[in-house]
């Protein structure tokens, strides 16, 4: 079954009785569309955001403390999960330590200390500042050598809009949700177009019905019950206790 923009355009055409452009364009109809289609996102990342769960990695550069789109860092990134660095990439056998996140607030010295080292009793730590293109990954210690590969993030990520005829949804189990984005664009662009209330009101039901049927099923994927040991050791952010 094929599941692409041609096909929700067709699907909600359908909906509204329009076999062919009259009331709609097709930018307007892609708009309706991709709300839908973002409305799902949400509700996917409200219950299981792994599912967006990908990995990412660039180099770490010498006296750099902090890092952004032009140095490497993800332009769809939504959430860290995990972040970590290799502060020794020359030396054979090293291997990346977990960064801890950070409130700068919290810092009791010079953020950009260069004179902190690493122990192996302790984390180094991460902070993110900024929003969008501005978003910047910092770090502490800051790296004294360029590493490649050095840094790698788990982060959650955000799809990009359809825009292409022959583009798919992101999302899961398609074959079962994919038909909620044209409901979700079709009450949508009944309801701006003031052309049927009632009926915009009737598809925005049936959409909604079918988030919270999917995220029913989506909770029940997860695996929350798992149980396990924590390892503390190594958490301590005191950066005055284990250098030299």
């Amino acid at each position: 079954m094929s599941h692409l923009l041609s096909d929700f355009r067709n699907d909600t055409r359908l909906l509204l009785d329009e076999s062919s452009a009259a009331d709609w364009s097709i930018a307007q109809m892609d708009r309706g569309i991709n709300y839908a289609y973002h409305e799902i996102v949400t509700a996917v990342m409200e219950v299981f955001e792994d599912y967006y769960l990908k990995t990412d990695t660039w180099n770490s550069t010498a006296s750099q403390q902090e890092y952004s789109t032009t140095d490497g860092f993800p332009t769809d990134f939504f959430k860290i999960r995990r972040v970590e660095i290799n502060y020794d990439t020359s030396t054979s056998g090293s291997s990346p330590r977990r960064a801890l996140p950070i409130i700068m607030d919290d810092v009791g010295q010079d953020l950009g200390n260069t004179t902190i080292g690493i122990t192996p009793q302790r984390n180094p730590a991460y902070y993110l500042i900024g929003q969008g293109s501005n978003l910047k990954l910092g770090f502490i210690p800051i790296p004294d050598e360029t590493g490649t590969s050095a840094i790698k993030i788990w982060y959650i990520y955000y799809p990009s809009d359809m825009s292409a005829s022959t583009d798919a949804p992101d999302i899961p189990y398609p074959e079962r949700y994919s038909r909620l984005i044209a409901y979700g664009a079709a009450g949508d662009l009944l309801r701006k177009g003031q052309q049927e209330e009632t009926a915009a009101a009737r598809y925005r039901l049936e959409f909604e019905a079918g988030l919270e049927k999917m995220k029913q099923q989506l909770e029940d994927r997860r695996a929350d019950d798992v149980r396990g040991v924590t390892d503390t050791v190594g958490l301590d952010l005191n950066f005055d206790r284990y250098y030299s």
